[in-house]
């Protein structure tokens, strides 16, 4: 596939067992029929909060790959601190019951639209090789997303980080 394309399919999102983001639903401003958005909260504070992605690399063609994130918040300033990572589900290789995964997380600081629940796009980009626990095609792969909120230097909101949705491109 060419740079830019969609390569990485996710099959599955799951909360961790420890500090997970927690599913909540956004209603809509329509009073007649609301609308309702199923989002992920990523609380603000002191402690991080993960969210865990598994899927397949699909017309991969050995670049580096960029997570597209898109999330809002309830907030009007601040920054989010947003990091993600990636462990390649190697074929006879992984036992994922006794094995700990070291993640090698990239990271990346938008600053927040300025009226709350304004939509923004940001991403996180990688190299090719150890960034993404060399990751292959056709490659099962589980990825870490998480919000930073203990970089009170970079994480400055004091709402939920309200994440919408994730695509996986090969730039």
């Amino acid at each position: 596939m060419a740079s830019g394309e969609l390569v990485g399919f996710i099959t599955d999102i799951r909360p961790p067992a420890t500090r997970p983001a927690a599913p909540f639903v956004l209603a809509g401003g329509n009073s007649t029929s609301a609308e309702q958005l199923p989002v992920w909260a990523f609380d603000p504070g002191s402690l991080d909060e993960y969210l865990d992605f598994t899927g397949r690399l699909r017309g991969y063609d050995g670049g580096g790959l960029t997570i597209n994130l898109t999330y809002c918040t309830n907030a009007a300033s601040g920054k989010i601190s947003w990091s993600a990572a990636f462990q390649y589900l190697e074929d006879a290789t992984n036992n994922l019951s006794t094995t700990n995964h070291t993640y090698s997380y990239q990271n990346v600081n938008p600053t927040v639209p300025g009226t709350a629940y304004l939509i923004d796009y940001t991403s996180i980009t990688f190299t090719d090789g150890a960034q993404i626990d060399s990751l292959v095609d056709s490659g099962a792969f589980k990825m870490r997303l998480k919000r930073v909120a203990s970089d009170t230097t970079n994480d400055t909101c004091t709402s939920d980080a309200l994440l919408i949705n994730v695509e996986i491109i090969e730039t």
